[in-house]
């Protein structure tokens, strides 16, 4: 069994039964061929809709959004660990709750249509500031670490004092 398909949509189907030797062919042509009023309404139709579309996609960047930094905030916060105190991550993950609750309705995703887009543009940008701050707390906490590790390698410089005896060759 071949088939065919062309540049115009024409399906050629061909089937040879190998035991007999007969051949059929059968070719599958479209009828749903619009006609040139149809193609202009189409085209008005998508044209009048291209705003809505342009809204309804900025709505959904803007969830996407919102979801990646929720997930992305979690994950800082959970590989941070005992980095931070609760305080400084108690203002952080009530924020990151009400972003959630503004997207999700609990594990079900809220729908695009339903969002509010400037309270989860606010929430976010709100976000956004207290995980620098944050951060900031993050990478001073690292750097206070990495200098106690470095003044414990400085006490332990691997410098040992020893008596040692010059022996000179006899040649």
């Amino acid at each position: 069994v071949t088939f065919d398909i062309d540049a115009n949509g024409i399906v050629n189907v061909s089937a040879k039964d190998l035991g007999t030797g007969k051949e059929q062919k059968i070719t599958i042509e479209s009828q749903t061929s619009l006609s040139e009023d149809e193609i202009k309404s189409k085209i008005a139709e998508a044209e009048e809709f291209a705003d809505e579309d342009r809204k309804r996609k900025a709505r959904v960047e803007l969830k996407n959004q919102a979801e990646s930094i929720v997930y992305q905030t979690r994950k800082t916060i959970e590989e941070a660990g005992d980095k931070l105190e609760e305080d400084d991550t108690e203002p952080v993950l009530e924020k990151l709750n009400e972003l959630e609750s503004m997207v999700m309705d609990g594990d079900t995703p809220i729908d695009v249509d339903e969002i509010d887009e400037a309270g989860v543009q606010s929430k976010i940008s709100e976000l956004e500031g207290l995980m620098q701050a944050l951060s900031i707390k993050i990478y001073e906490a690292a750097a206070k670490d990495m200098e106690e590790d470095n003044q414990e390698d400085e006490s332990d410089d691997g410098v040992h004092e020893a008596d040692f005896e010059v022996v000179e060759d006899e040649d």
